[in-house]
């Protein structure tokens, strides 16, 4: 098992080369391959009162890749929560800022933009203005609780990759 910042490309192959298998916690974003998984249609099917599992697969002969889409309803609400509280600060700040009317950016701005919560929720409209993105809104909320895994191993359940997967990386963070 390897956590995501391992899952290149590169390191699969190592990995397979080897005759190894591998449990991998993908990125939920700015991936294609993560996005074409998160996005395929399907029932979870519960496992637990705090996971629930859906298997997909994505690509085609060599290229295929089986993933595990793991949800947490538990992490979902507090994602939810999180989140919130992020754009209830956010209109407050650009509340304030926007009253400015001010063309040209400055230090406020900039780092509302380039905040690691907030910037992402956040985006410049032609006039200078900062304005909540409803699009990245919404986009961020169907990745509430979500966990994505990726397998090389065919002969495990997607019961007992998400279940093993949850229990090394929550011991490993």
């Amino acid at each position: 098992v390897m956590d995501r910042g391992m899952s290149g490309d590169k390191n699969r192959r190592i990995l397979q080369r080897a005759g190894g298998q591998y449990i991998l916690g993908e990125k939920l974003r700015g991936n294609r391959l993560s996005e074409q998984a998160l996005n395929r249609r399907g029932r979870f099917k519960v496992v637990a009162e705090n996971l629930h599992v859906k298997e997909v697969h994505v690509g085609e002969g060599s290229a295929r890749r089986r993933y595990v889409i793991a949800y947490n309803p538990q992490q979902a609400e507090h994602d939810r929560i999180t989140r919130e509280n992020i754009l209830q600060r956010i209109d407050c700040e650009l509340q304030s800022l926007n009253k400015l009317n001010r063309k040209k950016k400055n230090k406020a701005q900039c780092n509302i933009l380039t905040h690691p919560s907030m910037g992402r929720y956040v985006k410049e409209l032609k006039s200078g203005k900062l304005k909540i993105d409803k699009a990245k809104v919404r986009q961020e909320e169907k990745l509430d609780g979500k966990y994505l895994l990726s397998t090389s191993d065919s002969g495990l359940s997607a019961e007992d990759i998400a279940q093993f997967a949850l229990l090394n990386f929550d011991a490993a963070a």
